[in-house]
């Protein structure tokens, strides 16, 4: 029953990401380029949490930059650690790097810790999502994203492991 859960709720996320996508990419179609060539950005709710992830993109051209994403996630009272770094390419559409919608690529290395085993691993998937560059100067850095990695090597024995990646409401900024 669990999986059949799964997939309606998979169903559903494609659906409304097939609504609202093509709409917001229509509607900035003529972004205007920023004047800003980085963003840094954390999570401050995590940070409540005693949990971190930390971005630190780069704008490389007028569609694309590269993000630097660094997490440190506790769980079960600190017996288990899970760490990871990426980098991520970011391609907008809009032809205005650092801000409104993204997608691309992304790598990165994962660490994970329990009281039984410590995994090093080799991750790659996809990153979409969405940024805001608020206020007079457009310095004030909001951002949403989901993607997924797909994880490899270390101990995973020749096998891989799928891992879901949100970022919601990375508060930040641009300079």
């Amino acid at each position: 029953m669990k999986s059949m859960w799964s997939w309606v709720a998979t169903g559903l996320l494609s659906m409304g990401a097939g609504v609202l996508i093509p709409g917001s990419v229509a509607a900035q179609a003529t972004r205007e380029p920023v004047e800003v060539d980085w963003v840094l950005s954390a999570n401050p709710f995590l940070l409540l949490a005693e949990w971190f992830n930390v971005d630190l993109e780069r704008r490389v051209g007028d569609g694309a930059a590269l993000d630097f994403q660094a997490s440190y996630i506790t769980l079960d009272g600190g017996d288990e650690e899970y760490m990871s770094v990426n980098a991520t390419y970011r391609f907008y559409p809009q032809g205005a790097a650092l801000t409104g919608f993204y997608f691309g690529p992304k790598a990165g290395i994962y660490r994970v810790e329990d009281l039984t085993q410590d995994a090093v691993v080799f991750g790659a998937g996809f990153e979409l999502g969405y940024n805001w560059l608020l206020g007079v100067d457009r310095n004030f850095a909001i951002g949403l994203g989901l993607g997924a990695s797909r994880l490899f090597g270390g101990d995973l024995d020749d096998d891989s492991a799928f891992l879901p990646t949100v970022r919601l409401v990375n508060v930040g900024w641009a300079f």
